[in-house]
């Protein structure tokens, strides 16, 4: 347990301080400027479908672990899933950081349905996006005129 907490306590400071540096290195100023361009109801939008998302993928989590017969509030999910989007984002392992903090996050379930449930989540979001590439590409080949200056690039 202690080790853990020492992993998380590391993972923690890993992805602040790649945060920090990313905002040195882009600069504070040019990050304010990109924001500042956004109006506070586009803003609000744009949270508002963030959250819906997030919300979305949790009960699609939350269903999944249901079929392996644990049950669990939607809100520990729903904080599971945050922190292991936070852990994602600011740590280097990317998706596989977050899925595997967001398992150890659901402490009080059987770590092996709850590991069962993050694969089989990840895989239809994974299957998900695939079939919407081809239909976008689909889309794209027949649905859109291609101007005459990109049809021999």
């Amino acid at each position: 347990m202690k080790s853990r907490k020492i992993i998380f306590k590391s993972a923690f400071v890993i992805g602040v301080g790649l945060f920090v540096f990313l905002i040195i290195k882009v600069g504070p100023m040019n990050i304010l400027e990109n924001i500042s361009k956004l109006t506070w109801k586009s803003l609000g939008i744009l949270f508002v479908l963030r959250l819906i998302y997030w919300v979305i993928r949790t009960y699609i989590w939350r269903r999944v672990c249901q079929c392996y017969g644990d049950s669990y509030s939607f809100s520990n999910f729903f904080a599971a899933r945050m922190a292991g989007h936070a852990v994602s984002y600011l740590t280097p392992a990317t998706y596989i950081g977050g899925a595997a903090f967001r398992t150890m996050s659901v402490s009080s379930l059987n770590k092996t349905k709850v590991l069962a449930s993050v694969i089989v989540e990840k895989t239809v979001e994974i299957i998900t996006a695939l079939l919407l590439t081809v239909i976008g590409v689909l889309m794209a080949v027949f649905r859109i005129s291609i101007p005459e200056g990109f049809k021999y690039i």
